[in-house]
């Protein structure tokens, strides 16, 4: 049985996804934001602004209303930063990555069909959006639906092979199935593509046991 732990920290895993396709302002003023991963009382800190790619411009709007969501988040006001979420899908409907942010703030409250719903919206949008299809495969992940997540992350990985976290979250899907030499294959992958996961004592301690 996976540790509970290991769900929750599922939660890191899909702000990721949700992520996919924007550029973090906080970057540009915190260059090591992202030096490390957050713990999970703090797992979206750096989802913080945006820039609009569609015409290559800074988009000052969509900045600030993720930047508060983010500030919302790292407060433990998960109904504020959903407001705000709501707002950046109100302004912007044609953009998948808004409704895959949404998605992600609704699973960090276990809101899990709404952010299903989300996600959904995205892949609408962008069938291709490996982010969506990542938000998918951990709400389904997250209610124990293990053969949906599967098939979610793997078509999330045929679009980004590389994608560690993703590995990661699948490995938590296969161990959930019972298969252990398919989770400590994709542990191991999201080791050595991911640094983060290759310093995180949870999944350095599940490949262990998965080897005895």
């Amino acid at each position: 049985m996976i540790p509970s732990f290991l769900q929750r920290r599922a939660v890191l895993l899909i702000v990721a996804g949700a992520a996919c396709g924007l550029a973090l302002l906080e970057l540009m003023v915190f260059p090591g934001l992202l030096a490390h991963r957050p713990s999970p009382g703090e797992n979206l800190r750096h989802f913080a602004g945006a820039l609009d790619h569609s015409q290559q411009t800074y988009d000052h709007i969509k900045s600030d209303l993720y930047v508060r969501a983010s500030r919302a988040l790292r407060a433990g006001d998960a109904g504020s930063a959903e407001a705000l979420y709501r707002e950046i899908v109100a302004k912007y409907p044609g953009d998948p990555a808004s409704y895959n942010a949404l998605g992600a703030c609704l699973f960090f409250q276990d809101k899990f069909q709404a952010a299903g719903a989300e996600y959904q919206h995205a892949m609408a949008l962008n069938p291709r959006s490996a982010g969506a299809l990542y938000g998918l495969g951990c709400v389904a992940y997250g209610q124990g639906r293990s053969a949906e997540a599967k098939d979610y992350l793997e078509r999330a990985l045929a679009l980004d092979s590389a994608n560690g976290l993703c590995h990661r979250v699948l490995g938590c899907v296969y161990e959930q199935m019972g298969d252990a030499p398919r989770a400590r294959l994709h542990y191991e992958r999201a080791i050595a593509l991911d640094p983060s996961v290759a310093g995180d004592a949870v999944i350095q301690e599940r490949v262990k046991a998965l080897k005895e």
